[in-house]
């Protein structure tokens, strides 16, 4: 017992001295962080660094007095204290190892992040809805959505047009949800612009009649146009006219077009002498045209009808000779959630030439015979069209 007290004896002055130390080697730094006008700044991160290897040796954050308080032990000569916070310039300050204060004056500075781009999905599927951003396949050269939709995987544009979804003609042409056309989207796709244009969406199995969603199954595809803005006013204008030869060439195209959630209204004024076949924006092209030319196809025959001739195989503005003016005014007005108002006019003056010659080759055992024939045909045609739909 004795033994034992007296090496507790010799013992406690060297804890004591142990404890002495450790009190001695602690570095308590306190300070304020506050802007250049002194105004306290909360939640500044103050950090304590060791000089040479930036070692992280505490860290304190500032108080909504500004004030802080970091305590250390380290045996380095000098400490490195960092006060940085967003909007404000990084401040530093090289001090000997020891406790002190240390107020901190953070001048304001702004920060420039860097540009980040965020590309959205280019196709997206949402049951039977598959919708193709417009902005991921158009490039500089394309003015109308006609010239988007040529590129989109899955969709056709023949010459007439018409608009083919692997392989099939679509059966509405619908825009915001609406069928303003009834069909003859050839005036839209031709002269929409294509920046107007957010999406376009492939509907497939779309039944365009409501009451028979449920009823009557349907296997066939429609085209919706979604816009950029709730009310898009937009529309083509193009004039233009040339003298290189005679006869003096020219062209005029002003389709102003407008789009809300209730309405709609497409009006066009198209004119030309250059060979641009205008009565085709008149032609119908959706399911429904087809239906109509197989029934027609059983009719009989016209015989005094002027004969036709067959049409290069190029563009038909290379040979065509015309003078063609035609006018269209389309309008939608949305009553309620079905019912519809629709109106569509259209007048068209179309005067075409047309010049050709055939030879025909008859071979006989004594004889050849040579036919030629010259065709000279004027073709002058006004069509005008009113329709309804309420």
């Amino acid at each position: 017992m004795l033994e034992n007290t007296w090496g507790l004896k010799y013992a406690l002055p060297f804890i004591l001295l142990l404890f002495a130390y450790t009190l001695q080697a602690q570095t308590n730094i306190t300070g304020t962080v506050a802007d250049t006008k002194g105004k306290a700044l909360e939640g500044i991160a103050v950090t304590v660094v060791a000089r040479d290897s930036n070692t992280t040796l505490a860290y304190a954050i500032s108080g909504a007095d500004g004030a802080f308080s970091a305590a250390l032990s380290s045996s380095l000569d000098s400490l490195k204290l960092v006060a940085r916070a967003l909007s404000y310039g990084e401040q530093v300050f090289v001090v000997p190892n020891k406790s002190q204060r240390i107020d901190f004056r953070l001048q304001p500075q702004q920060i420039t992040l860097k540009e980040v781009s965020v590309r959205a999905n280019p196709i997206t599927r949402s049951n039977d809805t598959i919708s193709y951003s417009v902005a991921a396949f158009t490039d500089k050269k394309d003015r109308a959505i006609a010239d988007v939709l040529k590129k989109l995987p899955g969709i056709e544009v023949e010459n007439s047009g018409r608009i083919l979804y692997e392989g099939k003609p679509i059966q509405k042409f619908y825009i915001e949800g609406l069928d303003l056309l009834e069909g003859k989207y050839n005036l839209a796709s031709n002269n929409l612009p294509a920046g107007a244009v957010t999406s376009v969406q492939v509907l497939e199995n779309h039944q365009p009649v409501r009451v028979l969603d449920s009823l009557v199954a349907s296997y066939s595809t429609s085209l919706n146009i979604k816009l950029k803005n709730k009310v898009t006013t937009t529309g083509a204008a193009d004039v233009g006219a040339g003298s290189g030869h005679s006869p003096v060439l020219w062209r005029a195209n002003l389709t102003p077009m407008l789009f809300t959630q209730k309405q709609q209204m497409l009006i066009s004024y198209q004119a030309n002498n250059s060979g641009d076949d205008v009565a085709a924006d008149l032609k119908t092209l959706t399911v429904d045209e087809l239906q109509d030319q197989a029934e027609s196809s059983t009719s009989k025959q016209n015989l005094l009808r002027i004969q036709e001739m067959s049409p290069p195989q190029f563009s038909s503005n290379r040979y065509l000779f015309n003078n063609a003016h035609l006018a269209s005014a389309n309008y939608l007005l949305k009553l309620k959630r079905d019912v519809q108002l629709r109106v569509n006019a259209s007048y068209l003056h179309d005067s075409q030439k047309q010049e050709g010659e055939t030879q025909s080759i008859f071979y006989f055992p004594n004889d050849t015979v040579r036919l030629f024939e010259t065709k000279d045909n004027s073709l002058f045609s006004i069509r005008h069209r009113l329709t309804s739909l309420c």
